[in-house]
């Protein structure tokens, strides 16, 4: 299903379909993994959002805590989503509280945003994950990996570069080399990118 290939702006949730979600949402209060929740909640919103045919995707520092299997920490979850309105909508409907960009429910120790509608890389190469029969679309690793990379050379987060090299090291064989070279765009970032692979095969 491409991200806001088709989209209608009103959501309409029918109070079964309503009350199964918001049940879900109790239930994951008792996953006691912070990930692991996250990726549930998001995979609640999914299935929340899929009468409207539209998928959110993971991105952002939720995306880098999976790829690091938790090495990464953080309590926001940011989603790309082709709609932001309807997001709202859905999210209100599940008893987040909006607060200027953010969503969030203080009993489920979690904070949403859409930083985007549109998301950097490639669609086809979105990764899933099923967890208790629902699916979490997360930001492929190779686009994730330029993201950071981008956020690094661009804006001189330091910390960026050592999870480059992490999301790299972990992945080690598993990436898509040429795609992710075909992504460095400009010199800066090429040249940025190849002393960051240096440095991990000099380690």
């Amino acid at each position: 299903m491409a991200n806001g290939k088709w989209q209608t702006v009103e959501y309409k949730m029918n109070l079964q379909n309503q009350d199964k979600l918001l049940k879900h949402l109790e239930d994951a209060k008792q996953i006691a993994e912070p990930l692991r929740r996250r990726i549930f909640i998001v995979a609640i919103l999914t299935e929340a959002l899929k009468p409207n045919l539209i998928r959110p995707i993971l991105v952002g520092g939720g995306a880098v805590e999976f790829y690091t299997f938790g090495g990464y920490a953080t309590a926001d979850v940011d989603l790309v989503i082709s709609n932001r309105k309807l997001l709202g909508q859905v999210l209100e409907k599940l008893n987040f509280i909006p607060d200027g960009r953010f969503w969030y429910r203080e009993d489920l120790n979690i904070v949403i945003e859409c930083p985007d509608e549109v998301l950097a890389g490639d669609l086809d190469r979105v990764f899933e994950v099923e967890i208790k029969g629902m699916i979490c679309a997360i930001i492929g690793i190779e686009d994730l990996i330029v993201d950071r990379l981008n956020s690094y050379v661009y804006w001189s987060y330091e910390d960026d570069k050592r999870w480059v090299s992490q999301l790299i090291a972990s992945q080690g064989s598993h990436l898509d080399m040429d795609y992710l070279r075909s992504r460095l765009d400009e010199d800066k970032i090429r040249q940025a990118f190849e002393r960051i692979l240096d440095e991990i095969q000099t380690d």
